[in-house]
C-alpha cells in the first residue's frame, strides 16, 4: 500500500465557499481498468491549501489516469477552478508526494478493495457522555486510532488523561451539530493520521415532559442533538471515508413504542433511525456500512447517583454496549447495512394486562 498527497493553493478569502464544495464531494470508482485498486481518497483544507489524499494498491499512474477520467473529479475541478491561486489540475498535473510506503505484504485485504479492521481511523464524536468511558477502551485495544471528540474539556482532559497516547487516542474540543465543527473534526482526523475509516456518534440528548409544557424550541433542541448532529458530521465525514468505512449511530425502543410525555425525544430518534436506514441504501454501493444500536438509559455511576429509586435491573451496562459497537465496526458485520442491533439488556415493556413478571 501507498499513500500520496497532492496539494495546491486557492486564494485568501475563499475559503468559506471552497469548504462548502468540498462536502459535497462524491468519491469515485475504487478500481483502475488494469486491476489497481484505489483503497481510500480524501479532500480536506488547511487553511488556504487543499490537500488531497490517496491510497493505492498498484501503479500510480493508472491511478492518476483513472481519476482524471472520472465524472466527479472532473465536476470538482471545474467548481473550484476559480478559486485556485494558481491553476492547477488535482489530479494529472504536479507530482503527488509519496507520504509513507509500507513493505510488501504489511496490509492485509480482507476482502475486494476493503480496509483491514484492526488499526481503523475512527472518530468518536460525544466521547465525553455516559458511554464513551467503555467504548473507547475496547476500541482502542484492538488497535483502533481514535479521535475523541466532544464539547466537555475537562471530561476530554480526563479521557485523554486514562486513554490518551500521541498518534493512536486523542482529542479535540468541538460542537459537531455546528457544520463548521463538524467539519473541523473530520478534517482534523484526517490531519493528524492521515485517512478516516469510520464514525462513532455518541452525541445525543434526552428531554422528556408533556406536550403544553414543551415549547418548539425544546423539540428543536432535541432535534439537533438527537439527528441534525448524525447529518452534520456525517456530511463533513463522507468525503474522506473509502470503501468498507463503518458509521454507527444510536437510538432507542422508544422510537417504535413512544410513551407519555417523551415526544420530542421519540420523535427525534425516530427520525435518526429512518434518516440512518435511507443513508445505508445511498452508501453501501460504495462499501459504506451504516448501522444503529437500539438502547436504553445506560447503567452509569452518573444514572445511579441521579436516580437512586430507579430500577437499574433494567438498563444496560455500557461495556454491553461497547461489544455492539466494536461489532458494527468489524469485518464480522460485513452483511449489515441499515441495521437496527438491539442491545437492551433486560428492558421490556410492561402491562397490566400481561400480569406480573414471573
Amino acid at each position: 500500500m501507498q499513500r500520496y498527497a497532492i496539494t495546491f493553493e486557492i486564494r485568501q478569502g475563499t475559503q468559506a465557499a471552497v469548504r462548502e464544495l468540498l462536502s459535497g464531494y462524491a468519491p469515485p470508482e475504487w478500481e483502475t481498468a488494469d486491476g489497481t485498486r484505489l483503497l481510500s481518497t480524501s479532500i480536506f483544507m488547511k487553511d488556504t491549501t487543499v490537500i488531497r489524499v490517496i491510497e493505492i494498491d498498484g501503479s500510480l499512474p493508472s491511478v492518476m489516469r483513472h481519476l482524471a477520467a472520472q465524472p466527479s473529479i472532473q465536476k470538482l475541478e471545474r467548481e473550484l477552478d476559480p478559486y485556485l491561486a494558481t491553476p492547477r489540475d488535482m489530479s494529472t498535473r504536479g507530482r503527488p508526494r509519496l507520504l509513507r510506503q509500507r513493505p510488501h505484504g504489511a496490509r492485509h485485504h480482507p476482502r475486494r478493495g476493503a480496509r483491514p479492521m484492526s488499526g481503523q481511523v475512527l472518530l468518536v464524536t460525544g466521547a465525553t457522555g455516559g458511554l464513551g468511558g467503555a467504548v473507547v477502551p475496547r476500541l482502542a485495544a484492538r488497535g483502533d486510532r481514535l479521535l475523541l471528540v466532544g464539547r466537555d474539556k475537562d471530561r476530554l482532559a480526563e479521557l485523554e488523561a486514562v486513554h490518551g497516547a500521541p498518534g493512536r487516542v486523542e482529542t479535540l474540543t468541538a460542537d459537531v451539530s455546528d457544520p463548521e465543527g463538524a467539519r473541523s473534526a473530520a478534517e482534523e482526523a484526517v490531519t493528524r493520521y492521515g485517512r478516516l475509516d469510520g464514525l462513532v456518534h455518541l452525541v445525543g440528548a434526552f428531554k422528556a415532559g408533556p406536550l403544553f409544557l414543551m415549547d418548539a424550541d425544546a423539540y428543536e433542541q432535541t432535534l439537533r442533538a438527537n439527528f441534525l448532529s448524525a447529518v452534520t458530521v456525517t456530511q463533513a465525514a463522507l468525503p474522506h471515508l473509502g470503501q468498507g468505512a463503518r458509521l454507527v449511530f444510536f437510538t432507542t425502543p422508544l422510537a417504535d413504542e413512544p410513551l407519555p410525555a417523551l415526544s420530542a425525544y421519540a420523535a427525534s430518534k425516530a427520525a435518526l433511525v429512518a434518516w440512518a436506514r435511507s443513508v445505508a441504501h445511498e452508501l453501501k454501493r460504495g462499501g459504506v456500512h451504516v448501522n444503529v444500536i437500539s438502547m436504553t438509559m445506560a447503567d452509569t455511576p452518573d444514572k445511579r447517583a441521579a436516580r437512586p429509586d430507579l430500577n437499574f435491573d433494567h438498563t444496560v451496562a455500557p461495556d454491553l454496549v461497547a461489544r455492539a459497537v466494536a461489532f458494527l465496526t468489524s469485518e464480522e458485520a460485513d452483511g449489515l447495512y441499515g441495521a437496527v442491533v438491539p442491545v437492551l439488556g433486560r428492558f421490556e415493556f410492561r402491562s397490566d394486562l400481561s400480569g406480573p413478571p414471573r
